[in-house]
Parts: structure tokens; sequence; C-alpha cells
């Protein structure tokens, strides 16, 4: 199977795409939330800091 450089390229970017999606789909549910929840508290803390 002859397959050019460029539809290998082509392959493995959208196999990674895959994969990548795969694992948010995994981790970000969990995580995500604990990131938005840290950044909504320091940009609370930050606007409380700059009112006072």
């Amino acid at each position: 199977m002859g397959l050019n450089r460029k539809i290998r390229n082509k392959i493995g970017i959208a196999v990674a795409a895959v994969g990548l999606g795969l694992l948010l789909a995994v981790f970000m549910p969990f995580w995500g939330w604990i990131i938005i929840a840290g950044s909504v508290l320091i940009y609370i803390g930050w606007n409380l800091a700059e009112h006072k």
C-alpha cells in the first residue's frame, strides 16, 4: 500500500484528533469543573480586592 506522505500526514492528524477527543471526553468533565471553579474563585477574589 503506497500512500504518499501527504495522505499519511492527514490520516495521522485525523487519528490524533480522535484520540484527543476521546481523552477530553473522559477527563474534561472532572478536571474541567475544577478548573472552571478555581477560575471563578480567582476572578471573584480579584474583583473584591480591586473594589475595596
